[in-house]
């Protein structure tokens, strides 16, 4: 179970109104993922993926979302951030980071069902993650502050994307040969499974 911080329906209902969602319809705990809590929010204005990050530091999650956003400026397939009415990334929560995305739906498949040319295009979005990573400056710095010197900017995107590429197969199999195989485009992003963030 990865609901570990429950929010009644006053408290969502209320972030609904802070993010200009709309009214609120309804809301379920994602009941998958073993560090963070996660929701998903229907509201009026679409279905969003709620994160409560309960492990880490306010400058871990800023650095997350730093890189988040570098990949997707890039073109890199990665979740739609949604920043509240005051432009914030994302919020505090009785000393813990909140943040919002876009709901992207898919659903599951076995990783012994996925093809040789479906592990081949997820192979070619690898590389294309290595060569945005390459102009990714602050990676360095960002790295050796998580996980000790000696680090580089290349682990903590081969991290992302090895989490990433893992759920989006399992998840989106049967349009991965079909999307994957196309240059990096602004289609990805609907497709990149909001179980990225279920760790």
């Amino acid at each position: 179970m990865a609901v570990y911080t429950f929010l009644d329906k006053r408290h969502l209902s209320q972030l609904a109104d802070d993010y200009g969602l709309g009214k609120l319809q309804a809301a379920n705990g994602v009941a998958a993922g073993s560090v963070n809590t996660h929701y998903r929010l229907d509201a009026a204005k679409g279905r969003y993926f709620l994160k409560i990050d309960e492990v880490k530091s306010e400058i871990e999650v800023k650095r997350e979302i730093d890189l988040l956003l570098y990949l997707r400026k890039h073109g890199f397939p990665c979740p739609q951030l949604i920043v509240d009415r005051k432009g914030r990334q994302y919020r505090e929560l009785g000393g813990k980071c909140l943040s919002l995305y876009k709901f992207i739906d898919g659903h599951s498949r076995q990783a012994q069902d996925l093809t040789l040319g479906q592990i081949e295009n997820a192979g070619r979005v690898l590389a294309d993650l290595h060569t945005i990573g390459k102009s990714y400056k602050k990676g360095i710095e960002n790295i050796e502050a998580l996980f000790g010197s000696g680090s580089s900017s290349q682990m903590l995107l081969f991290m992302y994307v090895v989490s990433s590429m893992a759920v989006l197969a399992l998840t989106q199999a049967d349009t991965l040969p079909s999307v994957l195989s196309r240059s990096m485009s602004t289609r990805l992003d609907k497709i990149t499974p909001n179980a990225i963030y279920l760790r």
